[in-house]
This record gives structure tokens, C-alpha cells and sequence, in this order.
């Protein structure tokens, strides 16, 4: 359940690029998949937890009628697709986040993380 509940977070800001930039530290139990809707956002989205740790998370947005995905890596590592159809990833390990559709960067940690 913990898993869900912290992929959970992580999916609700997933169409924004500050979501991609949160670390997420999954354990490593299986769950089946679950469903959850956010009404605030108009984010629905169906989390599959990973075997040995992780999660894959597809999200579909009533209001814009667009859809996105990310899978979460053990370790805080994650990639996807953003509701432009952007593929990012971001590396848990260096903090670095690259956008490869806008181009956007950042690299470092906390008060070190810098952005272009």
C-alpha cells in the first residue's frame, strides 16, 4: 500500500515537469494494479506496481484529453511520457532531469539543483 500511496503523489503531478524532478523510493513487495482518480486535476490513472520494486504508471486527463505515462525504478529512477508527448527521464542517483521534447535540463540536488 505504501507504494501506491507515494506512486500515487508522484502520478497526480506527472503532467507537470516538477513531478518528474521528485525522487520516489517504492519497495519491493507486489500488489496488483489499482485505479484512482483526482478530481482537482482531472488526472485518472491506473498504477501497476513492478515485481521486485517499482511502479508503471499510465494517466489519462479528463479536462485536456490527453494522456501520459511514467515507470518508477526501484532505486527513484524514472522515465516517460508527458501529456505533450515529450520523453523525459530523471536520475535519481545525480538528481539529473532531461526533457528531450522541450529540451529542458536540470542537474544537482536541493539548494544545488539548477535548471535551463
Amino acid at each position: 500500500m505504501k507504494v501506491i500511496a507515494v506512486a500515487v503523489v508522484v502520478a497526480v503531478f506527472a503532467t507537470t515537469a516538477q513531478a518528474q524532478y521528485k525522487t520516489f523510493q517504492p519497495s519491493t513487495g507486489f500488489q496488483g494494479s489499482s485505479n484512482h482518480n483526482d478530481f482537482s486535476t482531472g488526472n485518472s490513472y491506473r498504477v501497476t506496481p513492478k515485481f521486485g520494486g517499482g511502479a508503471r504508471i499510465q494517466g489519462y486527463n479528463y479536462h485536456t484529453g490527453r494522456s501520459w505515462n511514467q515507470t518508477i525504478d526501484q532505486n527513484g529512477s524514472m522515465r516517460g511520457r508527458d501529456a505533450d508527448g515529450n520523453h523525459w527521464n530523471y536520475n535519481s542517483g545525480t538528481g539529473a532531469y532531461h526533457n528531450f521534447g522541450t529540451g529542458r535540463s536540470c542537474f544537482g540536488k536541493g539548494a544545488f539543483r539548477s535548471c535551463f
